[in-house]
């Protein structure tokens, strides 16, 4: 009694209250792990640094791999991933490709937390899976464009309108 622990998933800790809360989130933030997940929620804490690795193409098709083309038959496989924003792009995609359903990500936090960052890591994320699957589709990597990645890079360049949104003032 009394050790503290650091884990993954704060689900699996053996006391969920405001110290063994944050003593996991400190920790892991010491660590270079910045996402922590609460269940189905990921939780980010800003690194103020770039991470190497974090975002890396190898990471972004481990998650794409294991949650969209080969989930297992609930569609969830994340007990053997990290926690990392690239979960919750990947289960929204396959939400909505796959299943057919429809999916919102939201992302919250105080200002300078890193929102405008982790919306953009999400829409490029979700625009390399559509690429990927558009690719597939063509039978080919080397599509050479079309209607498909027009749209992706359309939505892509929404980034800027999505700052202006970000950088807007709460007038009360």
């Amino acid at each position: 009694g009394g050790n503290a622990i650091v884990v993954p998933d704060m689900c699996d800790l053996p006391s969920l209250h405001e110290a063994a809360i944050l003593y996991n989130l400190k920790a892991r933030h010491a660590d270079k792990m910045p996402y922590t997940r609460v269940g189905d929620i990921v939780i980010a804490v800003n690194p103020f640094q770039w991470i190497e690795g974090l975002y890396s193409d190898d990471n972004r098709e481990l998650y794409v791999d294991k949650l969209v083309w080969n989930a297992g038959p609930d569609g969830d496989s994340k007990s053997g991933l990290p926690p990392h924003v690239y979960e919750t792009s990947s289960l929204s995609y396959r939400g909505l490709a796959v299943d057919g359903h429809h999916q919102s990500i939201l992302v919250s936090g105080e200002s300078g937390a890193g929102k405008t960052e982790t919306v953009k890591i999400v829409m490029s994320h979700l625009a390399s899976v559509q690429s990927t699957a558009f690719e597939a589709a063509q039978g080919s990597s080397d599509s050479g464009g079309g209607h498909d990645n027009a749209v992706v890079k359309r939505v892509l360049d929404s980034n800027p309108l999505l700052e202006a949104f970000g950088n807007a003032k709460t007038s009360r």
